[in-house]
């Protein structure tokens, strides 16, 4: 999946285009010949293509996430407490320490703890990472998420170009996994 705003270009070359939508440079020019994709001519006859019509072939082959349409997710969940203040101060810390990186920021938050498979704040997160609603989801923890099982759903969120930040060292150096 590609992100619109990795399009700074106004025109791609025929191998540009090749490796983005992982053929080669001799299958672009067919699709040319044939229509698929048409491209433009320089003029010295060089095939290229302007963004906008790449950006509209990539979207038609659901290849592309509009970034105007993601938002981040602050996540918090706790265990051992019925007291929302503990999840509150949670989701605080993490704000704190995000600053202003947060983007239309979602807070999301509940109790249950690792183990547990009925959670439905991180089903609903999880599905809207698959949908592609998602740019970073900031955790106090990334133990928060899962403790078995975890390197499968950072995989799928990146997948999804959804990064989870790990906000464990709360001085300002989040990192990113």
């Amino acid at each position: 999946l590609y992100r619109v705003s990795e399009f700074t270009k106004d025109f791609y070359k025929v191998g540009e285009v090749a490796r983005i939508v992982g053929m080669s440079p001799h299958s672009m020019q067919g699709w040319d010949t044939r229509g698929v994709l048409e491209f433009d001519r320089t003029v010295t006859n060089r095939r290229v293509l302007p963004r906008d019509r790449l950006l509209e072939f990539l979207d038609s082959r659901n290849l592309l996430i509009h970034d105007d349409d993601r938002r981040d997710v602050v996540y918090a969940c706790v265990s051992d407490s019925d007291d929302n203040t503990v999840l509150d101060a949670q989701v605080m810390r993490v704000i704190e320490a995000a600053g202003d990186k947060l983007v239309r920021p979602l807070i999301m938050k509940e109790h249950g703890d690792a183990f547990d498979d009925a959670r439905p704040k991180l089903l609903e997160l999880i599905t809207m990472v698959m949908g592609n609603t998602v740019g970073n989801v900031y955790v106090e923890d990334v133990s928060i998420l899962a403790t078995w099982g975890i390197k499968y759903i950072l995989t799928a969120f990146a997948a999804h170009a959804t990064h989870v930040v790990d906000m464990t060292h709360l001085s300002g150096d989040e990192r990113s996994v």
